[in-house]
């Protein structure tokens, strides 16, 4: 495996080849993050694999980075992991408490020791040197020399179960996780006593091998992308831009921008992607036309509205903030915060799409908490509007585009309110109300219809939609009564067909669906079902507070529920 400078190569490893290089987690990776399950399903597929001692168990792809170095004398090369630091993390720690195990012997011991530390050896010009340097974190190279390279594993387990608990307050998510890592394998060796220890070494050492694509020099390592999307693996955009930008950061504040990285990235967690997405439209202020890697290369740096490196990071630092600062408040200061907090409850909950959320942040940036409360409640009924009235997606995005770009024009609040998209018309009105008064189940906007008259129905003052993750929409006339119910008493079959699926007959659950619950009378299903699953939601207590619901009760609540959205959605009638 000799890449000649400028030339990237790929091939196969086997976990003794492996195990024979030095390899390097820079500080602009993500800290460790398996768990339990992948851990043990690892380890199970090898094990699995063991049965055909022919058979050969591939692990994925290893991507790096190579660099010559020099330690005490001694040259070597240093693989720097851009992709792959996960697997080969995992790999190193069942190295190493393979090394403390009793039951294996001592060729496998001085081997995986090997594999974990090599002694200097001038004769053979090897330094001496842990096999994977963790530069991530400056406390996560020290945690592992001293829990796993100068002390025994095992004798340290209660450490690290006082690392790896959700009690601990350690900073650093890596130590956390490589404790709970470390605990796992013992737990698994321990607990499959009937598993030959050498053997699973040997398998592991011979038959399991990874691809790797590599390269020589940083800026040469981005052509890997191009490699490995050819053989069907692609990162992720935001492990390409991470790179990208953190290669024109200066060495001395390499490391502060890696972890301002780290830090937004475990923010938005598996919602990162979108994020980026998100700062790339405001910057734009147009719909996406290509991937988000292109988009940020062809229209944010090629149109020069950001640069690379630190002034990137920067930005998305700063968009971080104003996102916690509106999405993430944990109190509440003024009546209006709180308000506010709700309606945003309401559009997180209630929307399929989150584009709705770029013109927020835009607002935020620009005009702070000046009329932001009255900025979101007339961004709600445009996107509403738009969406429940069946505009075309395309058309949707780019109204909220358009009101970007109003946003970056206006000198103030109030003039940016008399923009037209940030106003409903009288047919607007008409042509909104004749669809809500129809049938509503099975639309996609009906839990949100139901999310906004919740919010309405107790004036504004109470959500409590953070503790209930599951909701479900319940009709209280049913959809198919039993042919001895008392609702075929209580409703005619053009009733049933006229109102079931009307927005007055639906109401939110905080539980999943009971079909069995679904054909009983109104007070069974009210004192059984719905009373101890409709406490977070006000406009189904409301309609409980009814002694039965017959033809005229329930027309009474759709005349309700629809005259509360109109009056809000009157509001901002232009």
């Amino acid at each position: 495996m000799n890449e000649a400078k400028n030339e990237i190569s790929y091939g196969k490893l086997t976990m003794k080849e492996v195990f024979q290089k030095w390899y390097k987690i820079p500080n602009y990776q993500r800290p460790y993050v398996w768990d339990k399950e992948q851990i043990i399903s690892l380890l199970e597929n090898i094990k699995e694999a063991m049965k055909d001692e022919s058979s050969e168990y591939f692990l994925g792809l290893l991507v790096f980075n190579s660099y010559e170095e020099n330690q005490d004398g001694v040259n070597f090369t240093t693989y720097e992991l851009v992709d792959g630091q996960q697997r080969i993390t995992t790999l190193f720690l069942i190295m190493a408490v393979m090394n403390s195990l009793d039951d294996i012997n001592e060729q496998v011991r001085e081997t995986t020791g090997k594999y974990v530390y090599q002694k200097k050896d001038e004769y053979n010009g090897i330094p001496e040197k842990i096999r994977i340097v963790f530069d991530i974190r400056k406390e996560v190279k020290e945690f592992i020399k001293k829990k796993i390279i100068d002390e025994n594993i095992r004798s340290n387990i209660d450490d690290f179960k006082n690392l790896a608990s959700s009690k601990n307050q350690e900073k650093d998510i890596s130590i956390k996780n490589i404790s709970n890592a470390i605990i796992t394998i013992i737990e698994y060796f321990e607990e499959n006593k009937e598993l030959n220890v050498n053997e699973f070494f040997k398998f592991l050492n011979l038959n399991v091998s990874v691809i790797y694509v590599g390269a020589r020099g940083f800026e040469d390592a981005f052509r890997l992308f191009t490699v490995m999307n050819s053989l069907g693996v692609s990162l992720r955009n935001s492990d390409i831009l991470k790179a990208k930008n953190l290669s024109l950061v200066q060495d001395e504040e390499k490391r502060e921008y890696a972890q301002k990285w780290e830090e937004i990235e475990n923010y938005f967690d598996s919602e990162f992607d979108n994020f980026l997405s998100h700062v790339r439209t405001v910057l734009t202020m147009q719909r996406a036309k290509f991937n988000l890697l292109k988009e940020y290369e062809e229209l944010v740096y090629g149109k020069n509205k950001l640069e690379k490196g630190k002034k990137t990071i920067d930005f998305l630092e700063k968009y971080k903030t104003i996102y916690m600062e509106i999405f993430d408040k944990s109190h509440y200061e003024r009546y209006e915060d709180f308000l506010l907090d709700n309606y945003l409850k309401v559009m997180k909950k209630g929307y399929e799409a989150d584009y709705w959320i770029v013109p927020i942040l835009k607002y935020y940036d620009k005009f702070k908490y000046n009329n932001l409360l009255e900025f979101v409640k007339r961004l709600d009924t445009r996107f509403s509007y738009d969406w429940i009235t069946n505009l075309y997606v395309t058309k949707r995005i780019d109204n909220i585009n358009d009101i970007i770009k109003a946003i970056d024009k206006a000198e103030d609040p109030q003039q940016l309110f008399k923009e037209e998209l940030l106003n409903i018309t009288e047919n607007n009105k008409k042509e909104f109300k004749s669809i809500i008064e129809n049938d509503v189940y099975g639309r996609r906007y009906a839990r949100y219809l139901l999310l906004k008259l919740d919010l309405l129905a107790n004036n504004n003052n109470t959500m409590s939609l953070k503790d209930t993750p599951i909701l479900s929409i319940e009709h209280i006339l049913p959809q198919n009564p039993k042919k001895d119910s008392e609702w075929l008493q209580l409703y005619s079959e053009e009733d049933r067909n006229n109102l079931t699926n009307k927005l007055g007959n639906l109401i939110l659950l905080s539980t999943k669906k009971n079909s069995s619950q679904s054909n009983k009378n109104f007070r069974e299903k009210k004192e059984n079902y719905y009373q101890k699953n409709i406490e977070a939601f006000p406009i189904s207590v409301q309609a409980m507070k009814n002694d039965n619901w017959n033809k005229d009760t329930l027309q009474e609540n759709q005349n309700y529920v629809i005259d509360s959205l109109m009056n809000a959605y009157s509001e901002f009638l232009s």
